[in-house]
């Protein structure tokens, strides 16, 4: 197991946004397979409700939401930014860049690094790896920008995607850190030869093989997850909660079983509003409010790729975080 250290960060706030609509998983899916089918498949996945973007709602537009309050919530002015970090697969635009609209809609300076990563499930992890060597590297903070909205990638014919995937963003604020703490660690793992099991081509729809994406989740990821807790020293007795990418309820709580997590110390956010990609680890922290602050942290993010990361952080004593629903603010 190759573990990623990185020194000198900490995440001083998370913001997330869920958008307009309230839609109930098993209507979603009942005029393609049925009321009693399409009940038996919302039970299975475990989301109850579904938060899905109205029309005209971009991932622009909930990411910038996210982005402001976060911003508001840690005293942090756009000016003192030196870096956008941006993670979506589904940006609305293929140039420019999510990060760089999101660099005009503030007003952040000309020299703050703008940098987009098109990573799914684990995507997260990745970002806020890159946001901590940013922060460390120029002594000033990083936005990290997670958001999609799948809602409009979907088949509408496809029952199985119909009750699991939903739309949200949420913005983290890392900053530079001379604290003396442990290191935040991460780990990161590839399985390329099975990419297809999950995949969204350029202006396609959303393609899963459900088994596959299973199949890989309790097996591979696993298996990578329990090899970073005990290169990491992040077995259950050594954190305060496992915070699980939200693939749905009923895999992850087979998974945090699996690796020795009661339900009280799985942070699960998303039974109400569904799977919004890798933006789930975050909405699933600021589900918890001041209660996250203080908490020392395994999160793991897993699936399109296929592919799997993991890091241990903590956040600091000051931290504060904030779930919000979108009211089409102004961008």
């Amino acid at each position: 197991m190759k573990l990623v250290a990185q020194n000198g960060a900490r995440i001083d706030a998370v913001a997330a946004c869920l958008p307009e609509i309230r839609a109930d998983a098993a209507e979603r899916c009942a005029a393609v397979c049925g009321r009693e089918k399409a009940e038996s498949a919302a039970a299975a996945a475990g989301f109850r409700t579904l938060r899905l973007a109205k029309p005209g709602t971009d991932t622009f537009a909930l990411c910038a939401a996210s982005a402001r309050r976060a911003l508001a919530i840690s005293g942090t002015a756009p000016g003192d930014l030196s870096a956008i970090v941006a993670v979506s697969i589904t940006p609305g635009l293929e140039m420019p860049g999510l990060s760089h609209r999101l660099h005009g809609a503030l007003r952040a300076p000309r020299d703050c690094i703008c940098t987009d990563l098109r990573l799914a499930c684990p995507g997260f992890v990745h970002g806020l790896h890159i946001a901590s060597v940013y922060a460390a590297a120029t002594g000033g903070k990083v936005l990290l920008c997670d958001g999609d909205v799948q809602s409009a990638a979907i088949n509408p014919a496809d029952a199985g995607a119909l009750p699991v995937f939903a739309d949200a963003a949420a913005a983290a604020i890392v900053s530079p850190s001379d604290e003396a703490r442990d290191p935040w660690l991460f780990g990161f793992m590839s399985d390329g030869a099975e990419a297809d099991a999950l995949r969204l081509s350029c202006g396609g729809r959303i393609e899963m093989d459900g088994f596959g994406v299973f199949r890989f989740v309790t097996s591979a990821a696993a298996d990578f997850i329990r090899g970073f807790m005990d290169a990491a020293d992040a077995r259950p007795e050594n954190v305060d909660a496992f915070v699980p990418h939200q693939a749905n309820m009923y895999m992850t709580g087979r998974l945090a079983k699996s690796l020795g997590f009661t339900p009280e110390k799985t942070w699960n956010g998303c039974e109400e509003s569904g799977n919004p990609g890798s933006a789930s680890i975050p909405v699933a922290i600021a589900k918890r409010g001041p209660d996250a602050a203080g908490k020392r942290l395994l999160a793991a993010g897993f699936g399109g790729g296929l592919s799997a990361a993991a890091a241990k952080i903590a956040l600091p004593d000051g931290f504060k975080a904030e779930c919000f629903d979108f009211a089409g603010e102004e961008l």
